[in-house]
């Protein structure tokens, strides 16, 4: 028996050695079994896994995407992790599926100053008694279904298009009822706009919308939406960058919203192809900057004006956070620029939309150009959340709640306004009760407040799950505007159902789409 227990221990020794090889071997070859698609591919092709999605140091798990079939989720902590990165994608290659995040030691420093943290973060545990209701957070909707509503309007060709949206519908099947609430409501084609000026930037709202949830042009249900998208605006840029037709107007505008589109594309992907492009469009919009530092409503020959140049600067910083190297002393003029039109003492300090020294026309007008001010200003750390303009322009945003009635639902404003209650963390309007035994929740800060209340308005007139919509027990078959929300917005003429239907979306993405600036 004891000749035997030498050679037996040597067999067993060695049947173990190889299952620990073959379980080393297995996660490899899932990798090598990930099919990743590149924009400028024809077809599928083998490669390494998908480039992460925003905020994540290391190539995205399946498990990070959202699920083709989820209907109904609860959009929480985990939605972190779409959160836009302040590091590149990947390095420059020639092959695309190679490109891979930079991480660890070598990884690139956060950006300038006190630059929003945006990037990977751990979330924190929530107490569902304790913790206030903010976007993003404890809020359960269909989150796809406003996808879902612009995917079956995309045109065949690629785009959105602002004015003949519903000729391209897909729910050929399903009865139209146009706007249900406030104006024009059952008439024919109210919801459209007037024309097709602004379908370039509808089209890039929409796939911010994709983005903002987590979807790009390289895997999940919207991969051929993307991507049929992301094609088309392609082929319409110019050879100097320029994303938008001139002869159509408002060209800023639309070539703005289409780059941030094509920047948060490449730093979800790690496409390359995508990089060329979103390179191309910021020189292009660095060419457009005025002298006195801001920008106008087109190319050229228009005077600058605050809307425009917040629109300008904004997008600097998204592609400064997608990973993509130039010099951004543009971005930081125009912020100089905001900073200049920006007058008043004490609580009247105020943002005007032009040299001028008038307001955009409109009700909400103040509140949109000065979240504007307040969010360039922190963006680009030339002041901090405890700076005087700061805390005034932010009281006075934060005391103006949405509410969905006739000249009041402006979702351009309510961006703005979100971005900066939230870039901003204002100071509590009261004592914070804490967490004893009667668990009762805390206070809400007026920042809070403001982002609980655009919550609460966008989730209960989404079309579908409003009263009358739910009482007739609509679906995506019997509705056709099932998932969107109606053209009442002050902007509809210009944009339509899809130009209010992309932007509530990314209006509800607002607290993880971005990490709230480091320090005070």
């Amino acid at each position: 028996m004891r000749g035997v227990r030498g050679p037996l221990l040597l067999l067993v020794l060695s049947v173990l050695a190889l299952i620990g090889v073959s379980l080393l071997l297995v996660p490899r070859a899932r990798n090598t079994e990930h099919r990743s698609e590149d924009l400028a591919a024809t077809g599928d092709s083998q490669g390494v896994p998908i480039a992460p999605g925003f905020g994540n140091e290391t190539a995205a798990p399946a498990s990070n995407r959202k699920p083709a079939d989820a209907a109904e989720v609860a959009p929480g902590p985990e939605a972190a992790g779409n959160r836009l990165a302040t590091t590149a994608p990947g390095p420059a290659s020639d092959d695309p599926a190679q490109a891979q995040p930079p991480s660890g030691p070598d990884a690139p420093e956060p950006d300038d100053g006190a630059p929003p943290q945006i990037g990977p973060s751990t979330p924190v545990e929530e107490d569902p008694e304790t913790d206030p209701v903010l976007p993003g957070k404890g809020v359960k909707m269909r989150v796809n279904s406003k996808l879902d509503w612009l995917a079956a309007h995309q045109h065949d060709a690629g785009q959105w298009r602002a004015s003949l949206f519903g000729e391209d519908t897909k729910r050929k099947s399903a009865t139209r009822s146009y706007n249900a609430e406030l104006e024009n409501i059952g008439i024919a084609n109210a919801d459209a706009a007037a024309d097709e000026t602004y379908s370039v930037g509808v089209s890039g709202l929409a796939l911010l919308a994709m983005s903002g949830a987590g979807y790009d042009h390289k895997e999940g249900p919207y991969k051929p939406v993307v991507r049929k998208a992301l094609l088309k605006l392609k082929e319409a840029q110019r050879e100097d960058g320029c994303l938008a037709d001139p002869a159509c107007g408002g060209v800023l505008l639309n070539h703005v919203l289409a780059l941030a589109a094509f920047a948060e594309m490449y730093a979800l992907s790690g496409d390359n192809l995508l990089k060329t492009i979103v390179e191309k469009g910021a020189g292009f919009l660095a060419e457009c900057q005025r002298d006195n530092g801001g920008w106008g409503d087109e190319a050229d020959g228009a005077e600058s004006n605050t809307r425009a140049t917040a629109w300008a600067v904004l997008t600097f910083k998204t592609c400064k956070m997608a990973g993509i190297e130039r010099d951004y002393e543009p971005m930081k003029r125009g912020a100089a620029f905001m900073e200049s039109l920006t007058v008043g003492e004490g609580d009247e300090i105020r943002t005007w939309y032009d040299e001028r020294n008038q307001f955009r026309p409109g009700i909400t007008a103040n509140a949109s150009l000065d979240a504007m001010n307040v969010v360039c200003q922190l963006m680009t750390a030339r002041m901090n959340r405890d700076h005087p303009t700061i805390r005034a322009q932010v009281k006075r945003i934060a005391a103006h709640l949405p509410s969905w009635t006739i000249g009041d639902v402006d979702l351009e404003c309510w961006y703005w306004t979100g971005l900066a209650v939230f870039q901003s963390g204002d100071t509590p309007v009261g004592k914070r009760s804490g967490a004893d035994e009667t668990r009762e929740p805390p206070e809400l800060t007026a920042g809070q407040k403001w982002l609980e209340a655009v919550t609460t308005v966008l989730t209960e007139h989404q079309r579908g799950f409003a009263p009358a919509d739910k009482q007739a027990e609509a679906t995506a078959e019997t509705l056709d505007e099932y998932g969107s929300w109606d053209a009442v917005d002050v902007w509809s003429r210009q944009g339509g159902r899809v130009w209010t239907t992309a932007m509530a979306s990314i209006v509800l993405d607002i607290t993880f789409r971005y990490m709230r600036v480091s320090g005070r």
